[in-house]
């Protein structure tokens, strides 16, 4: 469980170790690993956890965390997205777009078994503060931005910008529905982006303070509220 203020904390049965095998920590926080006690993402894998937090990136392998950034300074991760090779896409506050993979041979003792790749490159930003993202069944990248959605191809940025959003709203979270149409929720909105026409149309929906946007196995999306629970239905 993810928190605000006390790391992460583990909640499971009571039990021992197995044999041989030492107990995993139940509450991960600064005093062992964590960049920062305020977590805000969390991300599990096949063999650990990433925890994004307001200060950095950590993985938890199920015995340790590991700091991804030992500088300590204040970075706050913003979404996490698995890829396919065991590795991880990232956006923040500092850095933009952010590829962690992972390293054929560790070659010293310590080393971190992910090298970081900024992206367009090391030396250039991402084109805009960015605060979201998902993936499409082609492998590309979308990136929620302050009104604007990008498109990333691995090697290009493509910017749609947003109708019916103000110029200062941010996208914080992006799904797609078993139509391929992506959902979006912003500060201020929530609502639609589809391509039938092969140009994005933007479609907006009325509803009060979402709070999150939460795909099912069927690829339902669902919108909870302060005015209750919605399956959405694009226009």
């Amino acid at each position: 469980v993810g928190t605000s203020g006390a790391g992460m904390v583990r909640i499971e049965k009571t039990g021992t170790a197995l044999p041989g095998r030492q107990a995993p920590p139940q509450t991960l926080t600064v005093q062992n690993g964590l960049p920062s006690d305020f977590v805000r993402r969390l991300l599990p894998d096949g063999s650990g956890m990433w925890i994004g937090t307001t200060v950095g990136l950590a993985y938890f392998d199920g015995q340790k965390s590991i700091a991804l950034d030992e500088t300590h300074e204040p970075w706050p991760v913003r979404d996490l997205l698995s890829d396919s090779q065991g590795g991880l896409w990232m956006v923040n506050k500092e850095q933009g777009l952010v590829h962690y993979q992972r390293h054929q041979v560790i070659e010293k003792s310590g080393e971190l078994p992910w090298q970081m790749v900024r992206f367009p490159d090391a030396r250039n930003p991402t084109p805009a503060p960015l605060w979201s993202m998902t993936q499409d069944a082609h492998g590309r990248l979308w990136l929620g931005a302050t009104s604007a959605v990008f498109v990333f191809d691995g090697t290009t940025f493509q910017r749609w910008p947003a109708a019916g959003l103000s110029n200062t709203d941010r996208i914080v979270q992006l799904l797609f529905d078993d139509a391929q149409q992506i959902w979006f929720r912003s500060d201020e909105a929530i609502g639609c982006l589809n391509f039938r026409d092969g140009t994005p149309a933007w479609s907006l929906l009325k509803i009060p303070r979402i709070a999150w946007l939460q795909a099912t196995p069927q690829r339902e999306i669902l919108a909870a509220s302060e005015s209750g629970l919605y399956r959405l239905r694009a226009p």
